[in-house]
């Protein structure tokens, strides 16, 4: 009982060899902002926001 060689390329059980050309390459993870960065982001916009409305609202009355 003999196994037969198998040399050809149709053969399942062998695994295709090595090519650094033929490789997949998976795609980068694209990065996702911490909750405290949006936080930031948020309280930045608020303090213009006043800061601009203060400006504002002060011109009104000036003469």
């Amino acid at each position: 009982m003999d196994a037969p060689a198998h040399t050809g390329e149709n053969d399942p059980n062998t695994l295709p060899p090595a090519s650094h050309q033929k490789q997949a390459q998976a795609e980068p993870a694209t990065p996702v902002p911490e909750p405290q960065t949006c936080v930031m982001l948020m309280l930045g916009l608020v303090v213009l926001g006043f800061a601009t409305r203060r400006n504002s609202s002060s011109e009104k009355f000036s003469d």
